[in-house]
């Protein structure tokens, strides 16, 4: 998706993201973006219980995120998901669960 898309979509949500989303995609644990936050190193507001993180000051701080390396055998990769969910309803006999 490139930027112009993003911000047609999302607006200014395309660029905000939660302690838990972050800490998964930089590969941090979630008390380190969330003591970033505490000591001013990455903008952030609080919404409700939600701590709603700027990508940019992510960045800025922590980074480029990694890339995923695609010889993980757990890594699903883009447009699988039409041949892995056929295997999950086989293998938990027809009922797929949420």
């Amino acid at each position: 998706m490139t930027t112009a898309t993003a911000d047609k979509m999302y607006g200014p949500l395309a660029y905000v993201t939660t302690v838990s989303e972050a800490a998964h995609v930089w590969g941090y644990h979630r008390t380190t973006i969330q003591r970033a936050i505490d000591f001013g190193y990455v903008a952030a507001i609080k919404s409700g219980r939600t701590w709603l993180i700027s990508v940019p000051s992510l960045v800025a701080h922590f980074g480029h995120p990694p890339t995923p390396k695609s010889d993980n055998p757990n890594l699903v990769k883009p447009g699988t998901a039409t041949q892995i969910i056929p295997f999950l309803r086989k293998k938990s006999g027809g009922v797929c669960r949420k």
